[in-house]
């Protein structure tokens, strides 16, 4: 064979090793660490999914784990760290009108109830405390009783272990950022937010566990498909809460894995899916790929 044609063919060969392989939907494997490599990529660099509070008996954070962490150049989560307490109030305020504006009579009712009995707050109390606040406090207050054991918080722990070590912590997204996207949600979206949790009653902590238990089982394809529940507003809203968001995170993401050592911790939700981070990178031609996690 002429040298020129084996020359040829291990070109071709190197560049089709090279080219973008997006996993097919779903991922065979299960993992939430990814690593990342590819031209140009820092070695070292991974990708986590987290759930931002979750039950201590499902919570996934082994040595390995916090090994890698250790020997990152730059922390990236959602946002840079805790947010200024100052900064998040403000933001959960309404500018005009009343939480109650947003609901009918009837439903301003059974939000009522569901306070006194769930919050141990007299009406009155809790009338004046939820009137200036926008529904995603009440969504969130709701969210979190759901918990009927101690939680964990991943972007807690990793902050902790990125200020002791030492490591810059970097947000792909501001507090604000973040708040502006539940604005933006039409008003039927902000109030099923509030509602969904009082129609679903007793049913809403099986739901919690089902979702930490399939995020236990580190199948991020699976957690994905459960969070398109499509009775949940999150469903509703896929684009905006989570397509929309990867986009954007993904140039943000490869400026910094050409540049340093780099672990990105944020959603297991924004992980997996045809539109996740993990498929957006590999179509960019970057290799993504599970690691194990072990003890």
């Amino acid at each position: 064979m002429p040298l020129k044609s084996i020359l040829l063919g291990f070109i071709l060969a190197l560049f089709g090793s090279l080219k973008a392989q997006v996993s097919s939907y779903p991922f065979e494997e299960s993992s939430l660490l990814w690593k990342i490599d590819g031209p140009g990529v820092k070695k070292g660099c991974y990708l986590f999914g987290t759930m931002h509070l979750i039950e201590k008996d499902f919570f996934i954070f082994p040595k390995s784990l916090q090994q890698i962490v250790k020997k990152t150049g730059v922390l990236i989560m959602e946002l840079n760290g805790t947010p200024k307490q100052a900064t998040v109030k403000s933001s959960l305020q309404l500018q005009v009108g009343s939480f109650f504006d947003f609901f009918t009579p009837e439903q301003n009712d059974s939000i009522v109830r569901w306070a006194v009995s769930n919050l141990h707050m007299d009406s009155t109390n809790f009338k004046t405390f939820i009137a200036p606040m926008k529904p995603f406090v009440m969504a969130q207050l709701m969210a979190q009783i759901q918990f009927k054991k101690s939680v964990e918080s991943y972007e807690m722990t990793f902050e902790n272990l990125a200020k002791n070590e030492g490591i810059p912590i970097v947000g792909l997204e501001t507090a604000e950022e973040q708040l502006k996207f539940i604005d933006q949600l039409p008003k039927a979206t902000q109030v099923a937010m509030v509602m969904e949790t009082i129609r679903l009653g007793d049913k809403s902590h099986a739901k919690l566990v089902e979702l930490e238990k399939t995020y236990q089982s580190q199948n991020i394809d699976a957690l994905y498909q459960l969070m398109q529940d499509e009775t949940g507003f999150v469903a509703n809203e896929q684009t905006t809460l989570i397509d929309n968001r990867n986009a954007k995170w993904i140039p943000k993401i490869e400026t910094y894995i050409h540049k340093n050592k780099t672990f990105i911790a944020v959603g297991a939700g924004h992980l997996g899916g045809e539109k996740g981070i993990i498929r957006l990178l590999q179509a960019k031609g970057y290799r993504v790929t599970p690691v194990a996690l072990t003890n």
